[in-house]
């Protein structure tokens, strides 16, 4: 099955981390990024030349759109999961594209996605 990743593997990805290199390198398919997590990079970028680099490594990757769909069952998703676990709204739109496009999703944070089931880190 196809892969989502979450913005902490990109961002290792970004540092040069080995493990988060390997685990995508060992993904049959080609891996697949959202705008929310765009998002956060762009965010979080210090310089044009941060940037630069985050567009260069997101031009690696297939990019998965975030429709009306992918909204609507975000905004679900944050009704039953915002007060119980602390899910935000950026992960809730990660999570609602993964399930939205039947994809797995890899990430560190474990916890910030209770509503998938099984779900275990990615390296």
């Amino acid at each position: 099955m196809a892969v989502l990743l979450d913005t902490c593997v990109l961002i290792d990805l970004l540092r040069h981390d080995p493990r988060a290199a390997a685990a995508v390198l060992a993904m049959r398919d080609r891996p697949r990024v959202c705008a929310a997590s765009r998002m956060e990079l762009i965010a979080g970028a210090r310089s044009q030349r941060e940037e630069r680099r985050i567009d260069t490594l997101l031009a690696r990757f297939e990019h998965v759109p975030i429709d009306e769909a992918v909204f609507q069952l975000a905004g679900t998703l944050l009704r039953h999961h915002r007060a119980s676990h602390g899910l935000d709204p950026v992960d809730a739109l990660i999570t609602a594209t993964a399930e939205h496009h039947g994809l797995d999703l890899a990430t560190l944070n474990v916890k910030h996605f209770p509503m998938i089931k099984g779900l275990k880190a990615a390296y």
